[in-house]
C-alpha cells in the first residue's frame, strides 16, 4: 500500500508544478500587458477628424527597442507607421494618428515587439458623434488653428485671390473648402506628427467683404471663425514693381526726378566743397537710381497653351491657359516656377518646362 501512496503523492506534486507554471505564465502575461498599454484613446470622434492614440510603456527602455505593427488586414491604418515618441521619467509614450474615414472606427489589433517579448493589444471600437456644423463650416477639425500670414492679389478683372498660410495641430487641413460658389482649395500640405501647415486659396469677387469660414476647435469645443481678406494692401508684392496704372507711372517719374536731383546736388557740392563725403552720397544715389529705375525688367518667353497655376506647386489649381506664345515680365521665381502677369490683373505661375526653349 505504501508504493501506491507514494505514487499518489508524486502525482499531486506534478499537478501542483503544472498549475504553478501556468499561474507564472499568466502572471507574466498580465504584468507585460500592464507594462504596455493604451494611455489615451478618445471616447468619441467626429467624421473626418484626425485624432491621436497614445501607447505607454512603464519601463526604462530605449525607444528603438520597440516595433509596432497594426493588423494589416484592417482598413483602419495610422497616417504614419512611425509614432511620435515622448519620454517622461522612466515612461515612454508612443503616439499614432488616425483619421476617421468610415461610418464606424475600430482601432486595429496592435502587436508590440521588444527585446524582451511580444505583446498583442486587442482591437477597440471608438464611437462617432454628430458635429452639427454651421453653413460656413470649412470641414476642418483641429485642436488649434492659426492663420500665420495672408496675401491678396488680382486674379482677373472681377476677382481677387485670397491666400492664407495656415499652421494647425491635429487638423484635417486637406478637407478645407469655402462653402458656396467659390473656387477654393489647399496646397503645399506638410505634416509632421500633430503639426500641419498648408496654403489655402479662394477666388473671391472684387469688392466683396466680410467673407468668413469656420473650423471646429476640439480644445474649446466650439466653432472658430477664419476671416478671408479681400483687400489688396501690398501692391508691390503682388505686382513686383510692374506699373499697372497712370498713378504709379507718375510716381515712378517723381522718384526718378528726385534721385536725379540728389545725384546732381551732391556731385556739385563735392566739386565746390572738395569733400569726398558729398561725392560718396552722389555715388550712393547714383547706384540707387540705376538699380531701381534704369535696369530693365527681366523677360521670359512663355509657350502657347500652357497652364497658369494659382500657386507654385504641382498640385495647384489651374487658373487659365495661355492662348499664344508671349514675352512677359518675370515677377518672381520660386523653385522651378516663374511668376508672370498673363493679362492685366491676372497673375499666376508657370513651370520652367513651359518656357520657350532657345
Amino acid at each position: 500500500m505504501r508504493p501506491l501512496k507514494s505514487q499518489k503523492f508524486n502525482l499531486s506534486i506534478h499537478q501542483i508544478s503544472r498549475w504553478f507554471l501556468l499561474f507564472f505564465v499568466l502572471f507574466e502575461s498580465a504584468v507585460a500587458q500592464n507594462l504596455i498599454e493604451y494611455s489615451y484613446v478618445p471616447k468619441v470622434i467626429y467624421p473626418n477628424q484626425l485624432f491621436p492614440v497614445t501607447l505607454m510603456v512603464k519601463e526604462e527602455e530605449h525607444p528603438e527597442s520597440f516595433q509596432f505593427q497594426f493588423d494589416q488586414s484592417s482598413v483602419y491604418e495610422p497616417i504614419s507607421q512611425n509614432p511620435l515618441v515622448v519620454k517622461n521619467g522612466s515612461d515612454l509614450f508612443f503616439t499614432f494618428y488616425f483619421k476617421a474615414l468610415f461610418e464606424t472606427f475600430i482601432l486595429p489589433q496592435l502587436t508590440v515587439y521588444s527585446n524582451i517579448e511580444t505583446i498583442t493589444l486587442p482591437e477597440r471600437k471608438i464611437n462617432y458623434t454628430a458635429l452639427n456644423p454651421p453653413a460656413n463650416f470649412s470641414g476642418v477639425i483641429a485642436t488649434d488653428l492659426e492663420v500665420v500670414s495672408t496675401q491678396v492679389s488680382n486674379y482677373d478683372t472681377r476677382s481677387v485671390m485670397s491666400i492664407l498660410h495656415i499652421e494647425a495641430n491635429e487638423a484635417n487641413l486637406e478637407e478645407m473648402r469655402l462653402q458656396g460658389d467659390y473656387d477654393s482649395g489647399i496646397d503645399e500640405i506638410r505634416r509632421k506628427f500633430a503639426k500641419v501647415t498648408g496654403d489655402f486659396f479662394a477666388v473671391l469677387p472684387t469688392g466683396e467683404s466680410n467673407i468668413t469660414m469656420s473650423y471646429y476647435n476640439t480644445t474649446k469645443n466650439r466653432f472658430e471663425p477664419i476671416p478671408l481678406p479681400t483687400e489688396i494692401k501690398d501692391i508691390p508684392e503682388v505686382s513686383e514693381e510692374i506699373t499697372l496704372n497712370p498713378v504709379e507711372d507718375n510716381f515712378d517719374e517723381i522718384k526718378e526726378k528726385i534721385l536725379q536731383g540728389l545725384v546732381l546736388f551732391f556731385f556739385v557740392m563735392a566739386i565746390f566743397k572738395r569733400d569726398l563725403f558729398y561725392l560718396a552720397f552722389a555715388v550712393l544715389f547714383g547706384i540707387t537710381l540705376y538699380y531701381f529705375i534704369y535696369i530693365p525688367e527681366e523677360k521670359v518667353c512663355v509657350r502657347s497653351g500652357v497652364p497658369i497655376y494659382i500657386l507654385p506647386t504641382k498640385n495647384s489649381t489651374i487658373g487659365g491657359y495661355t492662348d499664344q506664345e508671349l514675352i512677359l515680365s518675370m515677377l518672381a521665381r520660386r523653385a522651378s516656377y516663374t511668376k508672370i502677369e498673363y493679362k492685366k490683373g491676372m497673375i499666376g505661375w508657370v513651370t520652367d518646362n513651359d518656357l520657350c526653349k532657345d
